[in-house]
């Protein structure tokens, strides 16, 4: 198996910006070889016609659409959470750390269930 499309697998596979050493520990690849994979990956998906790319959010990388694709994939794409609870999500990020009982002033007594199901 080619290192290079190991760290490409563990990109694609983990839907979230990695680190190297995150990429190094799971793939057991050096870190300085998943780093020559992924400067190599971004310049393979740079040079060619593809929807795809490797970007550098940070210390971290990932595998994402391109900006230009996005937009239409997006309709297609699915929430992992449901709508319904990302306002609650969204409140609880913003006021933390907050008490469940804080909460379900902010939004009623249905925040009961929503911080169940987050």
């Amino acid at each position: 198996m080619k290192k290079e499309r190991v760290v490409e697998a563990a990109l694609f596979s983990a839907g979230r910006p990695l680190r190297v050493s995150e990429i190094a520990h799971v793939t057991d690849i050096s870190a300085e070889t998943v780093r020559k994979a992924v400067k190599s990956l971004i310049e393979e998906y740079g040079s060619r016609e593809t929807a795809m790319e490797i970007a550098k959010v940070g210390p971290k990388y990932v595998m994402q659409l391109k900006d230009d694709y996005a937009q239409p994939a997006e309709l297609l794409a699915k929430t992992e959470v449901p709508k319904q609870y990302l306002k609650t999500a969204a409140l609880i990020a913003y006021h933390q750390p907050i008490k469940q009982s804080d909460l379900v002033e902010l939004i009623g007594s249905k925040g009961y269930e929503h911080v169940r199901e987050l």
